[in-house]
């Protein structure tokens, strides 16, 4: 696992003021319709956006004095390191945001800073928190940031953790669980809670991160069951039923298992697995389906 994924797994449960309309428990900012979170570093422009689009955001693009000001200012109480420095923000000197689209707004301090001739690529842009004032900077520099990330827009059940547009949370059973009885249960657990779940598809590295980071806060435990599945050793398919188009079998994975197989997601606990999967933290390995092989965490997923 690289560095920005080690800090995403502490970012997940480092909260702020939560709202409920916001994922990772991150503050709500009405005018923009946008969660705003903290994230407690200072990098550069590049790991910071790494780090954002993880969670499935990006760095704020500025659209408003009001906006400028509401981050400038975020809560002082709730910040662990010096306030003073200045902070990354999700625009480019070409009015362009990180995520995509534009603003119209921005505060530049100098004039000359303003219109000088950039490089859109290698030069960004970030605040001084006391003046809230703008500066380009080179894009390898550090500074501290924040995240913006989307509003809530589905019916997550209690406790479970928003990302990526989709709700996902890992259960542990002491004794572990065959794949068909943890598919059983997260389909009864979302019947409990009014939605469809599953065990989780995977569809990106990013969403894989975030289910791996779930995983490792979860218990300690080597492995864990996704809804990948191999009738054939051969033709792939998820429980939901949706496209398999990301694939992080271990290029070894099949070794494990010669037919009716299913997936388990390596969490890179330091004991031996009772499974005897290959090694490759956030990698997938196939294993029998059968009732004797189980993990005793997987991850559900509403659909």
């Amino acid at each position: 696992m690289n560095e920005i994924s080690s800090f995403l797994v502490v970012a997940l449960f480092f909260d702020a003021v939560a709202d409920p309309h916001c994922p990772f428990s991150s503050t709500y900012f009405e005018p923009a319709d946008v969660c705003l979170k903290e994230m407690y570093r200072e990098d550069n422009f590049y790991v910071a956006e790494s780090i954002c689009e993880l969670m499935g955001g990006q760095l704020p693009c500025v659209t408003s004095e009001g906006m400028n000001s509401f981050i400038a200012n975020f809560p002082k109480d709730l910040y662990c390191a010096e306030s003073s420095l200045p902070l990354w923000l999700g625009v480019y000197p070409n009015g362009g945001c990180t995520g995509g689209g534009s603003s119209q707004y921005s505060n530049y301090g100098n004039k000359t800073n303003q219109t000088k001739a950039v490089d859109p690529v290698l030069d960004c842009v970030f605040m001084n928190r006391s003046t809230q004032f703008w500066s380009h900077a080179s894009c390898g520099d550090r500074a501290q940031f924040l995240c913006q990330l989307p509003v809530l827009k589905v019916n997550c059940p209690a406790s479970w953790e928003f990302s990526l547009g989709g709700c996902y949370h890992v259960f542990h059973i002491k004794n572990g669980y065959p794949q068909s009885e943890a598919l059983e249960y997260c389909v009864a657990i979302g019947k409990r809670f009014e939605v469809n779940a599953t065990l989780a598809s995977i569809h990106s590295e990013a969403e894989n991160e975030i289910i791996f980071g779930l995983g490792q806060l979860t218990a300690y435990a080597d492995i864990m069951w996704i809804g990948l599945q191999s009738s054939n050793n051969e033709s792939l398919s998820w429980t939901d039923e949706s496209a398999v188009d990301f694939n992080n079998l271990l290029s070894d994975g099949n070794n494990e298992c010669s037919s009716d197989c299913c997936a388990v997601m390596n969490l890179g606990a330091q004991f031996l697995s009772p499974l005897n999967v290959s090694n490759g933290i956030s990698r997938w390995n196939l294993v029998p389906c059968s009732k004797s092989t189980k993990a005793s965490l997987f991850v559900c997923k509403v659909v």
